[in-house]
């Protein structure tokens, strides 16, 4: 048995007192490493409660930096930590909270070719992302390496979680099969404290795990609606035996098989003469070169829109465009949301229509950016 020091017996008395977790179950936390990949809204939450918790080792990846706008459900960063990186910004808070944890940083984003070796130093893994093909990468990855995770995604008011291991249940394939299109949270909001719930489930869920003790959210998937605070959760114990990653005849053996679902699209600085086959534009390379014939569609909700948009646009919401096939045909038709995420498939919508129409790239924020440099 670990000999306690004097202050890690007061600082993890509490915990010490359940009699299914005691002294045993610090002991494992203290000899446990954990990845969470994102140190974002779910992964704020998830890092400041292992780090209380006193996990010995937490891996931390992400390549992005602190933004003002993350401040309201970020809760591990601070206004000070506005520019740094979110790494870093995260390993001084786990320091202040414990010093007794190690801390290992992945500076960067994580893909096909870099996600398997970092994730075999480690013996549970917070999928902690917003976007639903790293989540898939993560899920095909932890399958292949035999890792346990929790998974879970939240947008607006509601989100969900579950927990993989190897051999009990399904994983994320055994659920939506392929990568399916969503929005993030920067398109349609988010309410902070909600996020904060899922990010501390999830790292329940690694306590457990570790510690061998409950019951954990293997074939279950648990759904918080936070304007309701209806909790529901779904049963599905048995994995799938088509899944394409966990089935009984794989497809993906490989992460190479599948290098396509884990690509998040992006486009490239274009030159203002644009080639024909060209979607996407910058949205401040436009309108710095605007089409002398265009029409600029703002396809943000309302309340979006009513807070701010670029002159000149008029509004279709994103969900409204599928059935309006009345724009003019005679026009360039230049479409936006706040990031990119949405207008992407919304130019594509409206290219298979028969419309002359163009993805405004980086969307509103990027113009509120350029704007204040």
């Amino acid at each position: 048995m670990m000999n306690f020091s004097r202050d890690q017996l007061d600082r993890y008395s509490r915990q010490l007192l359940l009699t299914e977790f005691g002294p045993r179950g610090q002991e494992a936390l203290c000899n446990a490493r954990v990845l969470v990949i994102g140190a974002g809204a779910l992964g704020s939450a998830a890092l400041l409660y292992l780090a209380g918790a006193g996990v010995g080792t937490i891996g931390i990846a992400d390549g992005d930096t602190v933004q003002l706008s993350n401040l309201h459900r970020q809760v591990i960063h601070t206004t000070q930590s506005i520019g740094r990186t979110k790494l870093e910004s995260a390993r001084r808070a786990i320091a202040a909270r414990n010093p007794d944890v190690r801390v290992v940083l992945h500076p960067a984003f994580l893909t096909a070719d870099n996600i398997l070796p970092i994730l075999a130093e480690y013996d549970f893994i917070l999928d902690c992302t917003d976007r639903f093909e790293t989540k898939f990468l993560i899920n095909d990855a932890c399958v292949l390496a035999k890792k346990p995770f929790s998974h879970a995604g939240i947008v607006r008011f509601a989100g969900q979680t579950m927990t993989y291991v190897p051999g009990q249940g399904p994983c994320l394939r055994c659920l939506f099969g392929e990568v399916p299109s969503g929005t993030t949270c920067a398109e349609v909001g988010v309410l902070g404290s909600v996020v904060g719930i899922l990010g501390s489930i999830q790292a329940t869920e690694a306590v457990k795990y570790l510690s061998g003790i409950g019951k954990l959210l293997t074939g279950r998937i648990l759904h918080v609606d936070g304007l309701t605070m209806d909790i529901r959760t779904l049963h599905m114990t048995e994995h799938n035996p088509d899944c394409p990653v966990c089935g009984t005849h794989p497809e993906i053996t490989s992460l190479a098989v599948r290098q396509a679902d884990y690509r998040i699209s992006c486009t490239v600085e274009i030159s203002p003469e644009l080639p024909q086959d060209t979607v996407s534009i910058p949205i401040c390379t436009y309108l710095k070169h605007r089409f002398p014939n265009d029409l600029l569609v703002d396809i943000r909700s309302p309340a979006s829109f009513a807070c701010g948009s670029l002159p000149g646009a008029v509004n279709i919401p994103h969900d409204r465009l599928s059935t309006l096939y009345d724009l003019p045909k005679d026009k360039t038709i230049c479409v936006f949301c706040q990031t990119g995420e949405l207008s992407t498939s919304a130019a594509e919508l409206l290219r298979a229509a028969g419309y002359d129409a163009y993805d405004l790239s980086g969307g509103y924020a990027a113009y509120l950016i350029d704007s204040i440099q």
